[in-house]
């Protein structure tokens, strides 16, 4: 992989409705507060622009790495080359963070959650609907698909 400037990492994310930051320290999204800069850090707005810039990145050989809630990550000081793409970030959109009753019967409920929930506040969703199975996430720290 070659070099990407600024430039380059603007071209590939034109037209992104999220926020793109570039050079962004990870100290600011890591619980430890340590960590040298990404070389761009995107918060999607949906999920129709999560799988676009997956795929761009794809396209061109760019490293992504997927941010939960930065609970227990260490980032060495020389920061992270390609693309971070956080979900669980409030400047990411709604979706990642929603839990939507899908379907309830008497026997199961089918619930959505996005990647970017945290587990604590999943765990007290299914707590307040009477659902059992995710007991193992008490006092995990971080996001759903962090």
């Amino acid at each position: 992989m070659t070099v990407k400037t600024k430039d380059h990492f603007n071209a590939l994310l034109s037209g992104l409705k999220g926020t793109a930051l570039f050079n962004e320290p990870m100290s600011k999204h890591t619980s430890f507060r340590i960590g040298g800069p990404a070389d761009a850090m995107v918060f999607p707005s949906d999920e129709t622009e999560l799988s676009c810039i997956i795929k761009k990145a794809r396209s061109e050989r760019i490293p992504l790495f997927v941010l939960g809630e930065g609970t227990n990550i260490l980032v060495r000081d020389k920061g992270m080359k390609g693309i971070v793409i956080s979900l669980a970030s409030r400047m990411a959109g709604d979706c990642f963070r929603n839990i939507v009753t899908v379907r309830e019967d008497a026997d199961w409920s089918f619930i959505y959650a996005g990647a970017g929930v945290a587990l604590s506040r999943l765990l007290n969703f299914t707590v307040q609907k009477g659902l059992s199975g995710l007991e193992f996430v008490v006092g995990i720290p971080g996001s759903l698909g962090g």
